[in-house]
């Protein structure tokens, strides 16, 4: 194992400097004034089998990921007032630095976040689910590189060729293509009425160079009865391809999906995501154009400290251009995690997984193996 003792390391020192029975999040709040400091540490083992191993040393089977989040929120009257958020993360791959900063505007109207931020958002304060995402891995870490469909922590213990084609195919029936964008942008969340909520971000400069002006929108609509709850929508994306000789054609995606929450304690969830033939390079035809697809399913239980749950994945996706074919992925991961407190928890899982590269055929392009990963989460 390889040594962990990153700057991650001090965001773990500072979790469990606190009392046991801390309150979680809040530190300040009035009438006027919240102050909210959050912060987890996630320390995960993984273990891979049967996977390519072209740039895997084996010694990076254990990492520590951790972020700190500060939120600040200054009212006046009862509806409207002004914010700031700021996530401080770190990771084996990205040391010690400010991975999201905006500037918060509230209303009657909505919520207006202006900063570097992930589109779409909805969360400001504690780790609850992206509403415009509906099938999850509950049982894995809630924040941070996670075990969800493209949550990539799995593919990070893969080696660096098979890890970024199955990263490129995971979104696919998870989310609308870069979901997970960071870059500096405006986001609008309308206030939620009637079981309706919408999103609307706009980035000019997205962190993926091969496109600019980039639009994200969402739309959910829940219904609630006793104690469940019917959720479904969707998210598009679209971006353009920018000029030079890497362009790339204009991405459209589409993501559309279902969940339901029943009785507190399952939850059930089906996505479905198409890309078309969006970013691949313009100018050229593929030999067999096929639009990027895929499909997910979910299901999650939960049962006092235990949540168990599992999720099926299939995506296919051109790769590259002048060969025919398309890659494909299939997943199978299973898992099961146990709440200690509010502040500590264990989790596991066995990811499966079977990547067809289109440049080969079945038996010399595909990639079979797995990765079992267990952890230890902290939070505050």
């Amino acid at each position: 194992m390889r040594r962990v003792f990153t700057s991650t390391t001090y965001l773990c020192i500072a979790l469990g400097a606190l009392p046991v029975g801390a309150h979680a999040q809040v530190v300040v709040r009035d009438e006027q004034r919240e102050f909210r400091l959050e912060g987890f540490a996630n320390l995960t083992l993984g273990l891979p089998a049967g996977e390519d191993t072209v740039g895997y040393s084996g010694t990076d089977d254990l990492r520590l990921d951790g972020a700190l989040r500060l939120f600040a929120r200054q009212s006046f009257g009862e509806h409207s007032g002004v914010g700031a958020r700021v996530v401080v993360q770190s990771s084996p791959e990205k040391r010690l630095g400010v991975g999201e900063a905006s500037a918060i505007v509230f209303g009657r109207w909505g919520r207006l976040e202006v900063g570097k931020r992930m589109g779409l958002p909805d969360v400001l304060a504690g780790y609850a689910p992206n509403p415009f995402t509906f099938t999850s891995a509950d049982f894995g870490p809630a924040s941070g590189a996670s075990l969800d469909p493209a949550g990539n922590l799995q593919t990070l213990f893969l080696g660096r060729t098979l890890a970024s084609q199955i990263n490129a195919l995971s979104p696919l029936g998870f989310t609308a293509a870069l979901a997970d964008d960071q870059s500096a942008k405006a986001v609008f969340v309308s206030p939620k009425k009637h079981g309706l909520l919408a999103g609307l971000s706009y980035s000019a400069n997205p962190e993926d160079a091969r496109f600019g002006n980039l639009i994200q929108a969402g739309l959910v609509r829940e219904w609630y009865w006793s104690q469940n709850v019917l959720r479904f929508g969707g998210s598009y994306t679209s971006a353009a391809g920018q000029p030079g000789p890497q362009r790339v054609r204009a991405l459209r995606s589409i993501n559309v999906g279902v969940s339901a929450s029943v009785n507190d304690a399952l939850s059930l969830g089906a996505s479905v995501t198409f890309n078309g033939t969006g970013g691949l390079p313009a100018g050229i035809t593929p030999m067999r154009p096929a639009g990027a697809v895929g499909a997910t399913v979910s299901a999650n239980y939960n049962t006092g400290p235990w949540t168990v749950g599992a999720y099926l994945q299939r995506a296919s996706s051109e790769g590259e251009v002048d060969v025919p074919g398309s890659d494909r992925l299939q997943v199978a991961e299973v898992g099961a995690s146990y709440r200690f407190t509010t502040h500590w928890r264990i989790y596991g899982a066995a990811y499966l997984y079977d990547f067809i590269d289109e440049g080969g055929n079945v038996s010399q392009g595909r990639f079979r193996g797995s990765v079992w990963l267990i952890g230890i989460r902290a939070q505050l």
